[in-house]
């Protein structure tokens, strides 16, 4: 995979929001541990590895006053991470200094070098950081920042949102879901729920060109799997799937059983809406995979 494809593929993972003040003290942290592995490094390692954090973050490395003892450096990897504007561009920095470190020959996932060192107190960083729902994949010498949980279902949610690019529309209301959900936001997770229902049915409307309601597309539904090849079986569990998120999901328990009792409002637990956002994931990979046929 080449640089360009990396990052394409690691900006789509991040549509999500971060409650203002842990994102704060997240970024803190990523300071700390970024200045202590940065410290680590020979005069002219430091130099070098500004100048390609520099190149990959697009900022500027200006010459003039001294930074971190190096009269050459004015403007360089800490003060970009201090000037992030939100937990993405923090996220974003701290995987272009992994990055760097890599490029300049570093091993991230062993041995003791400043490189491995700022994997190491980032992964520290995470785990201190109550809200930050990170993890730091590891394989070989490479290290890279992806969102927590499940990973095999987090690709196939991170791989579903970045190809709806096509249908900013509908990527919209995804987004909007995951980011309910990754501030845990529990007083809007049906407003979650009705984001993904409201995007597949316009999905669904401008891939299968019928004008009906989502519970009304199963048969449009079938038959277009079907011209695509799909396994009779595997296109029936996929109707079906779809019938019950819509029909018995959604509109009994989402859409017309909000209040349960003397007005209270219906409560989800974080691990049901996170079930529901994999399985329209799953379904949106399905269509847009089939698409491509």
């Amino acid at each position: 995979m080449t640089d360009r494809e990396r990052l394409d593929a690691f900006r789509g993972r991040f549509g999500i929001g971060v409650e203002p003040e842990a994102a704060k003290r997240f970024a803190t942290r990523v300071i700390h541990a970024a200045k202590q592995s940065i410290l680590d490094l020979e005069y002219a390692a430091r130099y070098h590895l500004e100048g390609e954090f520099a190149f990959r973050n697009g900022s500027k490395l200006a010459t003039g006053r001294t930074v971190l003892g190096d009269p050459r450096i004015a403007h360089g990897i800490l003060e970009e991470i201090e000037a992030a504007d939100g937990f993405t561009a923090v996220v974003e920095r701290a995987q272009h200094l992994l990055w760097s470190f890599e490029a300049r020959g570093y091993k991230l996932n062993e041995g003791r070098n400043p490189g491995a060192a700022f994997a190491r107190r980032l992964e520290e960083a995470i785990q201190l950081s109550p809200g930050i729902d990170l993890r730091l994949e590891k394989a070989e010498a490479r290290v890279e920042l992806a969102p927590a949980g499940v990973p095999l279902l987090d690709e196939a949610v991170d791989r579903s949102i970045a190809w709806l690019g096509r249908y900013p529309d509908v990527q919209k209301e995804y987004r909007q879901a995951l980011t309910i959900l990754a501030e845990r936001k529990a007083e809007q997770y049906r407003q979650a729920q009705d984001s993904l229902r409201f995007g597949l049915e316009k999905l669904l409307k401008l891939l299968l060109g019928y004008e009906l309601r989502l519970e009304d597309q199963g048969k449009p539904l079938k038959e277009w799997l079907t011209q695509r090849g799909m396994h009779d079986n595997l296109r029936d569990a996929a109707v079906q799937i779809l019938g019950i998120l819509t029909k018995h999901y959604q509109n009994a328990a989402v859409k017309h059983d909000n209040a349960v009792a003397d007005g209270a409002v219906k409560f989800w637990s974080d691990f049901e809406v996170e079930y529901v956002i994999y399985q329209y994931a799953a379904l949106i990979r399905l269509l847009m995979e089939a698409t491509a046929t």
